[in-house]
């Protein structure tokens, strides 16, 4: 390995390496840590982690109750959402003809060649 690489990458091969099932945490160690004094803490601590990240089986009733939503068709988040839309499109449309009958208005008010005044009282 090149001497001259950064944390990061040193970090991106050790963590592959783990994924693959390969632990390369002496070699880094042997080969980095002259250049980076806090590499062993960061390289054990992965390792630490990835050795108690194991996968676990989802429990049976959560199985079911995602493949009852999925079933019906869309999860009760994604249903949320699209009425959470249809009703801003339906305030959006509102507000839009508001805005154009405001419009309307005004500009009939303004043009109207025989505006009424009101009559004197009395």
């Amino acid at each position: 390995m090149k001497t001259h690489r950064s944390i990061e990458d040193i970090l991106s091969a050790h963590a592959d390496s783990l994924n693959q099932g390969n632990d390369i945490t002496d070699q880094l160690l042997h080969e980095f840590e002259h250049v980076w004094p806090d590499l062993a803490l960061l390289l054990v601590l992965a390792r630490i982690v990835k050795k108690s990240m194991v996968p676990r089986p989802a429990p049976r009733p959560l199985v079911n109750l995602l493949r009852e939503d999925l079933r019906e068709g869309h999860p009760p988040a994604v249903q949320a959402a699209v009425r959470r839309r249809r009703w801003v499109w339906i305030g959006a449309i509102t507000s839009v003809l508001a805005t154009a009958t405001g419009i309307v208005m005004w500009f009939y008010w303004r043009t109207d060649p025989n505006p009424q005044s009101p009559s004197p009282a009395g």
